[in-house]
């Protein structure tokens, strides 16, 4: 009360009057990364929030990593049908 009575005491001193206006801003702002919202863009409604967005990106690392460990290491795992000689032409 002290505060709102020396405000008054100044406006009637010097003609001036102050608005005064209270904004309280919140430090929990949440941002988007920009991973998040392309992929929301570009699904074209399918995925509409952030949290399938990151289970989106997580399902598509895991079968990512699976195609290239398939791709490297071969799918049929097994020996070659070729013949002997087709890899080593000095055996007969």
């Amino acid at each position: 009360m002290g505060v709102e009575s020396e405000s008054k005491n100044e406006e009637s001193l010097y003609g001036v009057k102050f608005e005064e206006s209270y904004k309280i801003e919140s430090n929990n702002t949440h941002i988007t990364p920009a991973k998040y919202k392309t992929i929301i863009k570009i699904s074209g409604g399918l995925i509409k929030n952030e949290a399938q967005a990151s289970v989106f990106l997580l399902i598509f690392s895991v079968l990512a990593i699976i195609v290239s460990l398939f791709l490297f290491f071969g799918i049929d795992g097994g020996a070659p049908n070729a013949p002997a000689e087709y890899y080593h032409p000095n055996i007969r």
